[in-house]
């Protein structure tokens, strides 16, 4: 999996100011403990029984950002506080443990607890931390007369789903609220839901969802089919082919009714439903709606377009293949022409070889993206020459994808590899490092512990466990000294990777050490000012949009983001990443999503939920981020906790929609 972020920096954190009150500092103290990830009974369990409420709130804010289970009781203690914000503090931090741990202590305080905002905290806290056992709770409150705690508690239901607890119990009552047509909010939840649960006995609810006045619900009904009809497709539903439901949903989407409803929501006003349809029938392959497909390729948003020629290349027939070819000889859009090369070198591999030799020399990066994509699906040495032929770049973005194709070729000799690692590049050295493990050659040895010291943890983490990785498969002593040195790395990653190499080559016992962990994240920005509620313009390729960002909620991250935009490091940088439906991300100065600025900054988790519109944190693991962000398309409440939320796109909405892969921030700029 490619990781956004993977250059980490230690910087000095500077807490307690001598002009602070005692109250003061205690909080920076706190604060700091939850940057060094350090959850000490010494220091937390006083401040969590401290008489200063300001204190317990901080004191469970940072519990919820460490992370460490050890800590569920001590979080859960505060579930009961006579203040109202310590309590609802409390209910998100047990969320964010992520564990079943903190499930019996959520379902023992939420029927006592009297208020309803921290009722529905407890609600989405048993959604990211509960089992099965906690539908019951589900079901009550969605069955209960309380709108706010429905929703909760519909998308708590979802996040069981997506984590593998399936609310069974809950269903029916998600059901009954989406057939009910109320609120708006409540109806694209309980859609949102289903769609996690991916149940086929529902499959007439969601198709009945589809007259749904709210866009988003008519989006996740859509959806939560695709799901059901893929899951069908699946070996392990084949036992059940003769089963009543089985049938039921085989006679629905054969039949003319549904067809026709399909393509009547093929015009829907909301462009993410119109893709959502599309998505469908990639899956359902319709005879009768072909020209229909064919007609959303002069769809308004970029998007459609795009899909309609993916959609088209499914039906993999003679008219799918000459409308592909068409695409490719006269659209004006390099993305979709190479979408429809992309899609051609799969159904077609020698006429996509008869097209793409004409187009290596005229096409640089990131114009020829889709070119090697194309390449990576046509098997055989002409395309592999080809490959190689890309592969002499100085472009780092476009070699690093290349060799993400080669190393999967079986006929590339090693002394390609071998040659690429000597460039020290930390992305190329990941890639490559990672298939001289595969090879397990033991004559790349040198070679890997040359650029493993080229390499200083923890800014250059990921390619230096990926070499200490190799090393272990390649299991040669050559390697022992340095895995001993690197035994005492201060990085934890390190000094683990490297006692399990050492344990697979030498037999040393491998006995982890936490002694050494310490902060390597930037948490030092100096006194960096700002407005209440900062904003920044990003000038793209495609406009302009505004977003608000959110201090409060993730200082560290609002300031790191400023500060970025103000040494106008966004400047060119591309939109790397495209997820028509689920996100755009940018931010990362090599355009590949291997890159950051050259440090991390902590996660700030909080409770601001991603609906549309909202901007947060990418990142390769906790603590990882640094400059790439994302923006939702639609709402992903399994998100939500996961990645800093610090913004939300306040203008412009409609141009983030039409942002696509390796469009441009000209300019960001922070607005006074």
């Amino acid at each position: 999996m490619r990781l956004f972020f993977f250059i980490i920096i230690l910087f000095p954190i500077i807490l307690i100011l001598s002009c602070e009150t005692g109250n003061e500092k205690v909080i920076k103290q706190i604060q700091h403990m939850e940057y060094l990830r350090q959850a000490d009974p010494q220091h937390f369990i006083p401040w969590l029984n401290s008489k200063d409420a300001e204190i317990r709130r901080q004191a469970v804010k940072s519990l919820g950002r460490i992370q460490d289970t050890s800590t569920v009781s001590w979080v859960a203690n505060r579930l009961i506080d006579d203040d109202d914000s310590t309590r609802s503090e409390a209910a998100f931090a047990m969320g964010q443990y992520f564990s079943p741990k903190a499930e019996e202590s959520l379902q023992t305080t939420l029927p006592k607890e009297k208020n309803d905002d921290i009722k529905g905290l407890i609600l989405e806290a048993l959604g990211k931390s509960g089992t099965e056992t906690s539908s019951i709770f589900m079901r009550n409150y969605l069955e209960s007369s309380n709108s706010s705690l429905q929703m909760q508690a519909a998308v708590a239901s979802g996040i069981l789903a997506y984590r593998g607890y399936p609310p069974y119990q809950a269903t029916e009552g998600l059901i009954a609220l989406l057939q009910a047509g109320g609120s708006p909010e409540l109806s694209w939840r309980c859609a949102y839901s289903l769609f996690r649960l991916g149940s086929p006995s529902e499959f007439k609810v969601l198709v009945d969802a589809l007259d749904n006045p709210n866009p988003l619900s008519r989006y996740f009904a859509l959806r939560a089919q695709g799901v059901i009809i893929t899951y069908l497709k699946t070996p392990q539903a084949s036992k059940y082919q003769h089963s009543p439901t089985v049938r039921m949903v085989r006679d629905v989407i054969s039949s003319k009714d549904y067809l026709s409803k399909l393509e009547t929501v093929l015009e829907d006003s909301s462009w993410f439903v119109r893709l959502a349809v599309l998505q469908l029938l990639e899956e359902l392959t319709p005879g009768a709606l072909f020209n229909a497909v064919k007609q959303r390729y002069t769809d308004e948003n970029v998007h459609i377009r795009s899909m309609s020629v993916q959609v088209i290349a499914s039906y993999n027939n003679k008219s799918a293949r000459l409308f592909l070819q068409d695409v490719i000889d006269r659209s004006s859009e390099w993305r979709i022409r190479g979408t429809a090369l992309q899609h051609l070198a799969r159904l077609d591999p020698r006429g996509a070889l008869k097209i793409i030799p004409g187009l290596l020399d005229s096409l640089d990066w990131p114009e020829n993206y889709h070119l090697i994509q194309a390449l990576d699906l046509i098997e055989g040495p002409a395309a592999t020459s080809m490959l190689l032929a890309l592969a002499e770049s100085d472009n780092r973005a476009q070699l690093s994808l290349v060799l993400e194709s080669l190393v999967n070729r079986p006929d590339v000799p090693t002394s390609l590899f071998l040659s690429k690692i000597k460039l020290f590049d930390p992305a190329i050295t990941t890639i490559v490092a990672t298939k001289l493990g595969v090879l397990k050659d033991i004559r790349s040895v040198p070679d890997l512990i040359l650029a493993y010291n080229q390499f200083q943890a923890p800014r250059d983490a990921e390619p230096m466990l990926a070499i200490l990785s190799a090393l272990e498969s390649i299991a040669d002593t050559q390697a022992v000294e340095l895995l001993q040195s690197e035994s005492k790395n201060l990085y934890p990653p390190i000094r683990q990777a490297a006692h399990q190499a050492l344990t697979k080559i030498a037999g040393t016992e491998y006995e982890p050490d936490s002694s050494r962990d310490s902060s390597f994240t930037k948490t030092d920005f100096g006194q960096f000012k700002y407005p209440p509620l900062p904003r920044v313009r990003l000038q793209t390729s495609r406009g302009d949009f505004i977003i608000e960002l959110y201090p409060k909620k993730a200082p560290l991250t609002v300031t790191n983001f400023l500060d970025l935009v103000g040494q106008g490091f966004y400047e060119n940088i591309y939109f790397h990443r495209v997820i028509p439906g689920f996100v755009i991300q940018a931010g990362d100065p090599r355009g590949d999503g291997w890159g950051g600025p050259g440090y991390t900054v902590p996660c700030e988790y909080n409770n601001i939920l991603y609906d549309r519109g909202v901007v947060g944190m990418a990142h390769a693991g906790k603590d990882t981020g640094g400059s790439q962000f994302f923006i939702t398309h639609t709402p992903q409440p399994h998100l939500n906790g996961r990645h800093t939320a610090f913004g939300r796109v306040i203008s412009g909405m409609d141009v983030v929609d039409k942002i696509q892969i390796y469009d441009k921030i000209i300019k960001a700029e922070i607005l006074n």
